[in-house]
């Protein structure tokens, strides 16, 4: 299998498993209401037999036909490949040789489907030489069917299309001197069709595989014309163009009302009823095949030119135009219809979209099994409902007035339209009357009705249109709220993040991250995200190379290299995880290392540690810039201090915690929330919307309950708003958390599983009479003075921020598991801030007695000595034990552990005693032991561990 040149998982990837080729196959056979279920390929199969769906087993899309044995033997599902097989009678290797080439998937030149070349070493031929030879009739009907589902030999000769059986030429190489010839011929696999003229051809090859560079779908043999309008000729020939001409300058020139009615009417029985422009050969064959006189360009991009709308509008009543739906077709549409502002645009419906489809060849194939009459029928009644962007109607008597539908199409296709916020409701019924919004260059910016009636003024100038038509839009009340509600809604769809990628948008470009690369992306309708403006950072962004290499060293261990220290929020990060930066300092206190996470100073495994609380921070900031949701990876990225303070109640502050967090405002539409308030406030969200990507809770109380912030992390995200409005937002469109605290949360594990916490160093802190630190020190004291990360910094400047903060996104893309901070230390003053400052002091000073430790020690005098010491902070013996436990388990990193048990005092009377072990290890028990229970006063059922409230500073 290691020789089978072709890749099948290319082929699911680029088919949907089968379902596009499927789609594409059948796709005028499936009617629009069935779609893949019931649908007939056979004449005889009125009921509809054929079923297209997705094996549960496989997960391939399979065809049956119930009706019929000579596909689906047995009524057993068979995939593209096994199609494809039976359907031209081939081999494995030709159907996927046949597949491939219709997605232009890579394949070798002697795969490709294709006809017949032949090329001859001597020329015979004269230069420019050219021939085409043609069947007579169509050879392969029911394949033409499938694109023409209701053409007639006599259409086909009405636009001069043939099957080709041949053609030949000879050219030039791109040397431009040597000449060559060929021979060009049709197979049963690989038909050819072309739309014969005088002095070309233009060729179709419907089979020829996407993207090639010499089998090209669309071609031409003969002399190749500047600009050419096919069915142009035709539709002239079926006027006296003299006459109407004639007619036209006398209706011009004509004063007397009723001798202009009789040119009028005189006029309309020369002219057309209307002409239809199409996109397109297979387009335009499709909507003259109904009854219509069709013309098209020789390229979609082309559009009509004045003189020639000029020409159609005196032969012409009407002149249509039906419009592509993919990027290129609806922006060659509305630039044609706001050029030629008669010309009536015909919009096919939504509904192709959604099954990938975009032009009329597509619509009517989806109508191929019902009857021409009703199909024509239809289409009447689209034509009737297309618009052109003359928003303004010449009533035959009175002024010129607005037309309201013209005009809320023209503002449609201006990208104006009708924005609700999602999942808000409000307590007083109200109903959200929403804002309009504008499209324009993937973002979507707010406007007012002021701005769109400035919109229809400016086009108006810009065009040279009546000043009698300014004024009646400048005058109109149709500019008004309600009024202008009836443009087409918005909805909203967040598109610029997923599992493995993250877009941001900048001034001049998209960036877009994923954990292979940092990609810049031109601005365009192809870039498939759009944006808030809100969300767009306003800075124009240029890519700098990786500021850091992150690799493994011979223990398996990430490590971290410093490339570039540009930026400056990255000098921070490093400096506020160097924990042991006070081996770096002189005896001032002077730092020798700043800037740098590892140092002589260290030993590799302080380094590492370093390194450690370094990654950590920068996945933080990856974690929050990339704005995807996941369950499995939903935290709150917590900011706490390394160090311990005087109390237990928190630490020295003043490190920077909020730093990392704050400074990725200007990247995320974020929220500051003051974190002591947070139990008083009867509105702490209000702010928070759906378009909130980041929410902080800035400096949490002591003993904030963590279950207040769970529904948060992990399920929508409820924001009630002063006003009565309330946001019930899912958890796929609500925004990531963070907070900072001075305190240690109570660590349970359903805390713990629920938190990404970074450490800060005291690298930065603020002196005082208590903590023994000889100067003071904050981050612009780093800089000279300067505060970083403010509007003064300069464009270069902030380029270095945002080029690291896109590199710490990428690297959390990168990684599959979660990159912590030793969580430790955090734990140890959780178990702290439940002991109280009261209770430590007295365990401190009962454990500098060396008499106190590793041995063992009757409780009930000690239980004694904490009643007199502490007073009413004593409570109970139970607590006092549950506090003893907290401690040794708090001092679990120095080697600490706790036992007790009933042991004979020396009254001989068994009570308690405790054997508090700085070694690690466990006593060992004796006979002497009595019972194994510490409990000698009953637990009130009330009784809680309650921290202490007058804590110790």
């Amino acid at each position: 299998m290691s020789d089978f040149p072709f890749d099948l998982e290319l082929l699911w990837e680029a088919t949907d498993n089968g379902l596009i080729f499927f789609q594409d196959e059948f796709s005028s056979f499936m009617s629009r209401k069935k779609g893949l279920k019931g649908f007939s390929l056979r004449d005889d199969d009125a009921t509809g037999s054929c079923y297209v769906s997705k094996s549960k087993k496989t997960k391939l899309w399979l065809f049956t036909d119930f009706g019929a044995n000579n596909i689906t033997p047995d009524q057993k599902g068979i995939n593209a490949i096994d199609y494809v097989m039976k359907r031209d009678n081939c081999d494995f290797s030709m159907a996927c040789k046949t597949l491939f080439s219709q997605y232009g998937l890579a394949v070798s030149e002697f795969q490709k489907v294709e006809p017949k070349t032949e090329f001859s070493a001597k020329v015979t031929k004269e230069k420019d030489y050219w021939n085409v030879s043609y069947y007579p009739e169509i050879q392969s009907e029911k394949h033409l069917k499938s694109i023409f589902p209701f053409y007639t030999n006599a259409l086909l000769r009405d636009y001069n299309f043939r099957q080709i059986k041949t053609y030949e030429n000879v050219g030039v190489k791109k040397d431009g001197a040597t000449l060559y010839q060929r021979k060009i011929t049709a197979t049963n696999d690989f038909p050819i069709y072309g739309y014969e003229e005088e002095s070309f051809v233009k060729l179709y090859q419907p089979k020829a595989p996407k993207g090639d560079k010499y089998i090209l779908k669309h071609s031409f043999v003969g002399e190749k014309p500047e600009r050419y309008i096919f069915g142009w000729d035709r539709i002239f020939d079926k006027v006296d163009y003299n006459v109407i001409e004639s007619l036209h300058k006398e209706l011009k020139e004509e004063k007397d009302k009723k001798q202009r009615e009789y040119l009028k009417e005189k006029l309309q029985e020369l002219q057309l009823d209307c002409i239809v422009i199409a996109t397109g050969g297979t387009d335009g064959i499709n909507i003259a095949s109904l009854g219509y006189d069709v013309i098209w360009f020789n390229s979609e991009t082309e559009v009509i030119a004045t003189e020639e709308y000029l020409k159609l509008s005196k032969i012409a009543k009407v002149i249509y135009y039906v419009a592509d739906l993919d990027e290129t077709g609806v922006k060659q549409a509305v630039k044609m219809g706001l050029e030629f502002i008669t010309i009536k645009i015909l919009w096919l419906p939504d509904w192709l979209l959604q099954d990938r489809k975009k032009d009329f060849k597509d619509w009517i194939c989806k109508f191929r099994n019902e009857k021409i009459e009703k199909v024509t029928a239809i289409f009447k009644k689209m034509l009737s409902q297309a618009l052109n962007f003359q928003f303004w109607d010449y009533p035959s008597v009175g002024r010129v007035s607005l037309n309201p539908k013209k005009l809320l199409h023209f503002l449609k296709h201006k990208n104006i339209r009708l924005y609700k916020m999602p999942y808000k409701t409000s307590d007083t019924g109200k109903e959200d009357e929403g804002y309009f919004i504008k499209l324009e260059k993937n973002l979507i910016s707010k406007v007012y009705s002021s701005d769109i009636k400035r919109t229809c003024l400016e086009w108006l100038d810009d065009n040279y249109h009546s000043i009698n038509i300014y004024n009646m839009v400048l005058k109109s009340p149709f500019f008004n709220q309600n009024s202008l509600k009836a443009l087409p809604f918005f909805e909203y769809k967040r598109n610029n993040c997923g599992q493995d990628f993250q877009y941001y948008f900048f001034n001049n470009k998209a960036v877009k991250v994923t954990a292979d690369e940092i990609a810049t992306k031109d601005f365009s309708t192809r870039l498939p995200v759009t944006l808030w403006e809100d969300d767009r950072v306003d800075h124009y962004f240029e890519k700098r190379n990786p500021y850091f290499e992150i690799t493994t060293d011979k223990l398996q261990r990430k490590r971290i290299k410093v490339l570039d220290k540009s930026s400056n929020y990255f000098k921070v990060l490093i400096n506020t995880s160097r924990i042991f930066w006070q081996k770096d300092c002189d005896e001032t206190g002077l730092d020798k290392n700043n800037f740098t996470i590892n140092s002589k100073a260290l030993t590799d495994d302080e380094n590492y540690l370093q390194e450690v609380h370094l990654l950590n921070k920068m996945y933080c900031v990856g974690y929050l810039l990339h704005q995807y949701k996941m369950a499995s990876k939903s935290w709150m990225v917590l900011g706490v201090d390394f160090a311990s303070g005087t109390s237990v109640k928190g630490s020295y502050g003043g490190t920077g915690k909020s730093f990392l967090q704050k400074s990725l405002f200007r990247s995320l539409n974020s929220l500051s929330i003051g974190g002591k308030t947070l139990e008083k406030d009867n509105f702490p969200m209000d702010g928070v919307t759906p378009k909130t990507r980041f929410v902080l809770f800035d400096d949490l109380a002591a003993y904030q309950p963590m279950e207040f912030f769970y529904n948060l992390i992990t399920d929508n995200f409820v924001a009630n708003q002063k006003g009565g409005v309330k946001y019930n937002i899912p958890f796929d469109d609500s925004a990531k958390i963070g907070a900072t605290t001075n305190f240690a949360p109570d660590m349970t594990p359903s805390t713990k599983r629920r938190l990404l916490v970074y450490y800060n160093s005291d690298y930065y802190h603020e002196a005082t009479d208590d903590n023994g630190y000889p100067f003071s020190r904050k981050i612009s004291d780093d800089f000279n003075g300067k505060d970083i990360l403010t509007k003064e910094y300069s464009t270069e400047e902030w380029n270095s921020e945002f080029n690291f903060q896109l590199q710490c996104l990428q690297f959390y893309l990168s990684q599959t598991e979660k990159v912590e901070a030793p969580i430790d230390t955090l734990v140890s003053k959780s178990k702290m801030m439940k002991i109280g400052d009261s209770y430590i002091k007295f365990f401190n000073e009962l454990f500098s007695e060396p008499t106190s430790l590793n041995d063992w020690v009757e409780r009930t005098p000690v239980v004694a000595m904490a009643k007199e010491d502490l007073g009413n902070k004593f409570i109970s013996a139970q607590r006092f034990t549950d506090n003893l436990k907290l401690y040794c388990e708090a001092n679990k990193d120095n080697g600490w552990s706790l036992e007790m048990k009933k042991k004979k005092n020396t009254a001989g009377n068994s009570v308690i005693h405790f054997f508090v072990s700085t070694d690690g290890k466990k006593v060992e028990h004796t006979t002497e032991e009595e019972n194994t229970n510490t409990e000698d006063t009953p637990k009130q059922e009330n009784e809680k561990l309650e921290p202490e409230t007058d804590l110790l500073f």
